[in-house]
């Protein structure tokens, strides 16, 4: 049986935030790397890159997998969604994945949403469960990465050019980016959990 972990404020160690680190560094560009996470080792620190007193962050860790968010209020951000993407069962993987969320969703499903999603991996997630109108987007803004290779900026540009905005451009469900660009795009999002969702898997 795989272990899943639920940290809350100071259970979050430096050991918890250096596996977190670890991850990440599997995930991004040591460019988009450095500006994320370089420095943040400790739990002060990562309160302070995300605004947040100790005991708003949570962290959801799986054995290759982590979700990080705040509980602010009547809010929750969710912070970092990351796995390593070579492991053994991937499907397990996913499955560990799409439970976690699915409980962080229904035990927060009065609050307002907020996330920042990279468009190849967590905003795919995201646009399925709003095809099946699980989920509901109140605003939704797409941006490119400033780290971003000298090649993926020349395309970013290209597409304001050709189409107005990046809103614009992925509006169009048959548009998509290259498949070693998608990392450099981001949605940033605010949604809600809608009742359908709440029927749905309540019951399970």
């Amino acid at each position: 049986m795989r272990k899943i972990n639920h940290y809350v404020g100071y259970e979050i160690t430096d050991e918890v935030i250096e596996k977190i680190n670890l991850m990440a560094m599997t995930r991004y560009d040591e460019g988009v790397f450095s500006v994320l996470y370089e420095g943040v080792d400790t739990l002060d620190k990562l309160c302070s890159w995300h605004g947040a007193r100790p005991d708003e962050e949570n962290v959801v860790m799986g054995e290759d997998w982590v979700i990080v968010y705040v509980k602010r209020g009547n809010e929750l951000e969710l912070v970092e969604w990351l796995d390593v993407d070579m492991v053994s069962d991937k499907f397990l993987q996913t499955m560990e994945m799409f439970n976690a969320m699915k409980k962080i969703l229904l035990e927060n499903s009065d609050l307002e949403l907020f996330a920042d999603m990279r468009h190849d991996t967590s905003y795919q997630f995201y646009k399925m469960m709003q095809k099946k109108g699980y989920l509901e987007t109140k605003k939704e803004v797409i941006g490119c990465e400033e780290s971003a290779p000298g090649d993926v900026l020349d395309y970013a540009d290209r597409i304001i050019e050709e189409y107005g905005s990046y809103e614009d451009y992925f509006d169009d469900d048959l548009r998509d980016v290259r498949d070693d660009y998608g990392k450099y795009f981001y949605h940033s999002l605010t949604f809600g959990v809608t009742d359908k969702f709440v029927k749905k898997y309540s019951k399970k």
